[in-house]
């Protein structure tokens, strides 16, 4: 039995210590070696039943935490959902404590709107079990709010923290845990004494602080912020009013409202009475159902007003309202009235009437205030847009006023500004959007946005990922009017690297090019590579008059002439004019952006030079004779400044080498020719005698 107390405490620990796929597997080899030793399966099985898992994936989905072990016996058992209760953690921006705050704020609201209208006895009489049930409710909530405050993560030195101890630290250091307990404090026992002391759960109202709190999430995550403003604004009213009215109503209990009449400041039933509706429909009954008048002046009717109410008596009914409805109705009324200073009503007799009208009136100017510049200020940030946009169209318009721009210019950009306004193009700053993200969250929306249309281009299909995110970032728009000339030259091959597709598709920018624009002309120096996003172009002869083709949307050209391809024919020339029909939007790849981001691909820049060849030379307009030299050159010309000096380093380079490799040869030539001569002497003295007497039979002097 000990040998068995200990192989269940060896279980015991590996499960409870190993995680993922080690504890998997240390689990299983426990169970292995018990087999082996000829203990009973079902022990296991008990340990792992079905109700314990779904609690565990129930902790887990919640909480996102690694997978914690699910031990033997029941004490070990609570002792890991302990543990697993002790290290969960909330994060703040997903959507469960968004749902939860949101849970919260309901329960708030309740409090807020239910705890003063228990000052109508009517309510107490009839709603107070329904009420009490849902004050429970509340507190519940409440007091699992806390558990959900103390186990939020939050961040510290930008990073995230997620330590149950300094979770629990945070939470109880803040003032919100002071509100939230005071929050919770079992006042409702007074009520056992006194049950109509309703007023006694005003601590619940120190909780308002999580409307606020989800208002501004909600706020963050609207796509209607104006309308949740609005909406916001009347609720904030409506609570005002609702309090003051049941404050008003109060004061008329405490001055009694019973034989109140007409005149009184108090409540008075005199004031709201029940209506008298017809039984009898005019329209249909018009014999029956209208006093005859006639022979009768109607200025005169005093006079004959028995009569009339004689004839309407059986005609008519009362259309009882609760006093509840009558109550509440009229104090709210009596609410709204006062804080908007519209005032007739009738006048205050006592001082603390006196007081409360003073106070409700300094109330009413700052709610009045408040409506005001709140819905001026979401006119005004509705209307922000239109209004710069308005304003840099009127100041274009005086300048060309005032630099004398002939009137179809004029019209034209007119319409330009209001073709880009229409399309939503001005009510959008790319630019200053850009600059706000991160760069990792513009590379992804980049992405998302362009890369469908980046791998449109033959060129750049399958190129690296990290090619295309560069050049997705660099991508501007351009909108072409109609008639705008851009051109195009063919199209660029395949089985580019992804990551040099990323990198261009990052580098891709707009341009809006108006009717009749050309974007370029035949024999032009070509700098830039277009794909069309919106709208309709021509390709035409030099003077315009002929069309050859039309582009469409998805089109792209000037691909080959950024590329600086050695021995192209046509250079780096255009070989046709572009013109826009219509206004047309335009992502632009520039020259710059196209090395600037292969830089760090070479092999895909030689993959792209490569294609381009086969591309020219199918339309036979590749030079295939250039020498290496020539094809340098060429290459160089248009790449970024850092490109060429790298160049010119390695050329440094193979210059050394070559220098060093003939001053080498020099030396040892030299080392040998000098070996050479000295032989060459020593020879010479051995023989200078022989030598001598040779030369001197021959009639030569040394």
């Amino acid at each position: 039995m000990a040998s068995d107390r200990e192989q269940d405490a060896e279980i015991a620990l590996a499960m409870a210590t190993s995680t993922n796929k080690f504890a998997r597997l240390v689990r299983m080899m426990m169970l292995i070696k018990r087999w082996t030793t000829g203990q009973n399966q079902q022990e296991t099985e008990e340990r792992l039943d079905d109700r314990n898992m779904l609690m565990f994936k129930f902790f887990e989905t919640v909480a996102g935490t690694k997978n914690l072990s699910i031990i033997g016996n029941h004490q070990e058992e609570s002792m890991s959902w302990f543990n697993k209760i002790w290290h969960l953690s909330i994060n703040e921006t997903n959507n469960f404590y968004y749902r939860w705050s949101a849970i919260v704020m309901l329960s708030c609201i309740y409090n807020l709107v239910l705890i003063p209208v228990m000052i109508f006895a009517e309510f107490r009489q009839s709603y107070y079990k329904p009420w009490l049930v849902a004050n429970a409710i509340t507190d519940v909530v409440n007091l699992f709010d806390i558990l959900i405050q103390s186990k939020r993560e939050f961040m510290e030195d930008g990073v995230c923290i997620t330590e149950p101890k300094a979770m629990l630290v945070k939470y109880f250091k803040s003032r919100d845990f002071i509100l939230d307990l005071l929050s919770v404090t079992p006042s409702d026992l007074v009520m056992l004494i006194f049950p109509n002391l309703a007023f006694v759960r005003l601590n619940r109202l120190l909780k308002i602080h999580r409307i606020f709190d989800f208002m501004e999430r909600t706020e963050i995550r609207t796509n209607f912020p104006h309308l949740f403003r609005l909406l916001r604004l009347i609720v904030v009213c409506f609570v005002i009013f609702h309090w003051n009215a049941c404050v008003y109503f109060l004061l008329s209990i405490l001055y009694g409202y019973q034989d109140s009449e007409m005149e009184d400041w108090v409540f008075s039933y005199e004031k709201i009475l029940d209506p008298l509706l017809p039984k009898c429909n005019n329209r249909l009954y018009a014999g029956t159902c209208l006093f005859d008048e006639d022979g009768l002046d109607a200025h005169e009717r005093h006079t004959y007003v028995d009569e009339l109410l004689d004839f309407w008596e059986p005609k008519k009914y009362v259309r009882e309202f609760s006093n509840l409805t009558k109550k509440y109705s009229l104090s709210f009324y009596w609410s709204s009235l006062t804080l908007v200073n519209l005032g007739e009503q009738p006048s205050p007799t006592q001082l603390s009437q006196m007081l409360f009208e003073i106070v409700d009136t300094l109330l009413g100017l700052v709610i009045f205030a408040i409506i005001v510049g709140d819905i001026g200020n979401m006119v005004t940030s509705m209307n922000l847009a239109r209004s710069t946009f308005e304003e840099k169209k009127d100041g274009c318009k005086r300048y060309m006023r005032f630099r004398k721009v002939n009137q179809v210019l004029e019209r034209k950009v007119v319409e330009w500004f209001e073709y880009t306004w229409t399309r939503g193009q001005a009510k959008v700053d790319e630019s200053k959007i850009v600059e706000y993200l991160p760069s990792r969250l513009h590379g992804q929306m980049s992405v998302q946005i362009h890369m469908d249309t980046i791998r449109k281009v033959r060129l750049f299909q399958d190129c690296e990922a990290g090619l295309l995110y560069e050049l997705v970032l660099r991508l501007h728009l351009q909108i072409f009017s109609p008639g705008d000339y851009i051109c195009r030259k063919g199209d660029v091959g395949k089985d580019c690297e992804a990551g040099l597709l990323y990198e261009l598709v990052l580098r891709l920018h707009l341009q809006i090019f108006s009717p009749g624009d050309y974007i370029c002309r035949k024999g032009d120096v070509g700098k830039e590579m277009y794909i069309i996003k919106r709208g309709c172009l021509e390709v035409v002869s030099p003077d315009g008059l002929k069309v050859f083709a039309t582009l469409n949307e998805g089109a792209v050209f000037g691909e080959l002439s950024i590329l600086n391809i050695p021995g192209n024919k046509n250079g780096n020339r255009r070989t046709a004019s572009i013109r826009a029909v219509g206004y047309s939007d335009l992502y632009v790849l520039t020259k710059d952006d196209l090395w600037d981001a292969i830089r760090e691909f070479p092999d895909a820049k030689k993959s792209l030079i490569d294609k381009g060849k086969e591309i020219l030379r199918k339309d036979n307009l590749l030079k295939e004779s250039d020498d290496e030299a020539e094809l340098s050159d060429m290459e160089i010309e248009g790449i970024p400044i850092e490109e060429r000096l790298s160049k010119i380093r390695k050329n440094l380079y193979k210059l050394e080498e070559t220098i060093n490799k003939y001053a080498s040869s020099f030396h040892g030539g030299n080392a040998e020719m000098k070996r050479r001569i000295t032989q060459l002497e020593q020879r010479y003295k051995t023989r200078k005698h022989s030598i001598q007497g040779l030369y001197s039979n021959m009639n030569i002097d040394f």
